[in-house]
């Protein structure tokens, strides 16, 4: 499944565009599939320029998750799946919900200048792509959530962030990717969670390349989005300087391949599930903040089981990653099985990046 989430409406203010159209825009090429530099790219490129540039960047990844800023990853990812098929996971500086990056998924990013109070209205913000889409054939549904669909299946979702005086409107593209890979990784193994964290809306979901025989790959699929585009509107494309390469790559490095962003940016949350402890199975609750352990709890029939105490204890005010848990229950037999069923659904440690080296 795909999965994003609606902006929300501000209450008694009525719907107006908040942006400029630009004279002309400014096409970027990131020239990488690394998730932590096109991120990287996003941000430098929203925080760091004129409120009269305006810029396109489409953008191809190698596989990874990559969650909302307010959401919890415990709650939407599935670790397991993603440590064992070697799937970083990544948070961006926008709200909106989890998805799934594959070189078959294009991936658009479109900043601009932000000239009134308000939010501007998605529908007119993403008149380019929709009106490119329509060129190659496609008739696209916009729903009321501002995602497109075909045929009744999503393809398309969008997140957006206000800095200031700009904006970043981003989202992704379905043309070939791995729709069993993203439904697997979009799959919470904790059935039971509580959090007040931004929450993703399953879809269901296809991709565009069998509704184009004419465009064999992604990356020709970019290319002619690209070109339709630049029929549309003024652009003109810059490349990056290598004092910008080096901050952005500066940026993707201490703050996207770390820890401290993507699990220490986990918002509250209540996890319940079911653990071997002995020779029976007991429910425990784990209390999150900040990619940390608040409290842990078992179910109160397992309050007489052996060691059940001291591994409450053990577990309280520890980081939620694999290598602390596994080395703080260690030499307890209980503790050790309980670490084992538990590891499996946790992140790294911190001190290793989540991303790939760049």
């Amino acid at each position: 499944m795909i999965q994003s989430q609606a902006l929300r409406p501000r209450i008694g203010r009525p719907a107006r565009t908040a942006v400029a159209i630009p004279s002309e825009m400014i096409y970027i090429d990131t020239a990488s599939t690394e998730p932590s530099v096109n991120l990287a790219f996003e941000e430098y490129f929203l925080k760091n320029k004129s409120p009269g540039e305006s810029y396109l960047m489409l953008w191809r990844d190698q596989p990874a998750v990559v969650v909302g800023r307010y959401q919890s990853i415990f709650a939407e990812v599935n670790l397991e799946y993603a440590m064992t098929h070697s799937l970083p996971v990544f948070r961006r500086i926008s709200g909106g919900g989890a998805v799934y990056h594959d070189p078959g998924n294009l991936c658009f990013s479109l900043i601009m200048g932000k000239v009134t109070p308000g939010m501007p209205k998605v529908p007119e913000l993403m008149r380019p792509i929709v009106q490119a889409l329509a060129r190659l054939g496609l008739e696209v549904e916009v729903t009321a959530r501002n995602d497109l669909k075909l045929e009744g299946r999503k393809f398309s979702g969008h997140a957006m962030m206000v800095q200031k005086d700009r904006l970043l409107l981003h989202g992704t593209l379905l043309f070939d990717a791995d729709l069993g890979a993203l439904g697997d990784a979009l799959r919470s193994p904790f059935g039971d969670v509580e959090t007040r964290a931004v929450r993703s809306v399953p879809s269901s979901v296809t991709n565009l390349r069998p509704y184009l025989a004419a465009i064999g790959t992604a990356e020709q699929f970019k290319q002619a989005l690209k070109e339709i585009i630049y029929t549309d509107m003024p652009f003109v494309e810059r490349t990056v300087a290598e004092s910008e390469l080096k901050a952005i790559r500066e940026l993707a490095s201490a703050k996207y391949g770390s820890w401290a962003w993507t699990f220490g940016g986990e918002p509250h949350a209540r996890l319940r599930f079911q653990c071997a402890c002995g020779e029976v199975d007991v429910g425990l609750t784990l209390e999150l903040e900040k990619g940390h352990v608040l409290a842990c709890r078992f179910d109160p029939d397992a309050a007489n089981a052996v060691g059940v105490q001291e591994i409450e204890r053990r577990l309280t005010h520890i980081p939620c990653d694999k290598d602390s848990v596994l080395l703080a229950l260690q030499g307890s037999e209980a503790g050790e099985a309980v670490g084992r069923c538990l590891a499996r659904f946790l992140p790294p440690a911190q001190n290793i990046a989540v991303g790939r080296s760049l």
